[in-house]
């Protein structure tokens, strides 16, 4: 119970203040988060291929890259309707999963 506590107070503001940590990711994930649920309503059920990068020319970013963390994301945003506070949500939910 004192680990949930501290994983929310650490936590809060990512919630309350619709932010992200001050990181090279903060524009990155959400950015990718909008581009990945773009192929998901272009009907791919597993995008891989992301024609919006590299200059128009695609990058297969979820080939290498995990992409249950922004299928999990593309739920988040459905309830937010934010890419960042979306992104915040997840990063929380991975943090209060390994308590």
């Amino acid at each position: 119970m004192v680990l949930v506590l501290l994983a929310v107070m650490m936590l809060g503001p990512a919630w309350w203040n619709n932010t992200f940590p001050r990181t090279h990711e903060e524009q990155r994930f959400p950015m990718l988060l909008g581009l990945f649920v773009d192929a998901l309503k272009q009907g791919y059920a597993y995008p891989r291929w992301l024609p919006r990068l590299a200059g128009g020319y695609g990058y297969p970013t979820f080939v290498f890259y995990q992409p249950g963390s922004f299928y999990v994301a593309a739920l988040c945003l459905m309830v937010v309707g934010s890419q960042k506070l979306a992104t915040a949500w997840v990063v929380a939910l991975g943090v209060l999963s390994l308590v």
